[in-house]
């Protein structure tokens, strides 16, 4: 494990933290690099979801997510990483739902990422900003291909454009291909 680089802090807000993309690859793919050392002891995971569930129901959808997606899955290790976790519940046209969304002020990273369909990026983004979520140690992280034809594409990296101008002194937008 002393190969490994330790991350700078950071706490991860996955919008869509209950969908298929956040359970089959980004949550084992994160426990994975837990397991090897990378995360600091203050670096959290947030998911976020429209469902109403109490912060075990969402513990219990990783951990199956985990038992299914990870060949490194164990109980051990799993009690380890769980902490690690919480949820929140946000409707993302519901303006109590964002003034309740506080992004914890340790001195972290922020990265959001949106595991969401394309079509709700600009309004995540905007939201994110109305409500003062972004600073200068802020990431939006975007999944590519974005749209579902040129036209979409093109109409997502405007409103990306001015998200980002907006989060100044951020400027940072990273798309994973």
């Amino acid at each position: 494990m002393s190969d490994v680089e330790k991350l700078n802090t950071f706490n991860l807000y996955i919008f869509g933290g209950t969908g298929d993309l956040a359970n089959r690859k980004l949550l084992p793919a994160l426990f994975r690099q837990f397991i090897l050392g990378s995360f600091s002891d203050q670096s959290n995971i947030i998911g976020i979801g429209t469902k109403e569930l109490s912060e075990e129901d969402y513990l219990n959808i990783v951990q199956n997510s985990l038992q299914k997606h990870s060949d490194l899955y164990s109980d051990e290790l799993w009690q380890k990483f769980s902490n690690k976790l919480t949820y929140k519940k946000i409707d993302i046209n519901n303006d109590e739902d964002w003034k309740n969304f506080e992004p914890q002020s340790i001195d972290a990273v922020k990265i959001f990422y949106l595991a969401i369909p394309p079509s709700l990026y600009e309004t995540i983004s905007s939201k994110l900003h109305s409500y003062q979520c972004i600073d200068e140690k802020s990431r939006i992280v975007v999944e590519k291909p974005i749209g579902s034809d040129l036209e979409t594409a093109k109409k997502i990296n405007r409103s990306e454009e001015h998200t980002s101008e907006l989060q100044s002194p951020c400027n940072l937008v990273c798309r994973l291909l």
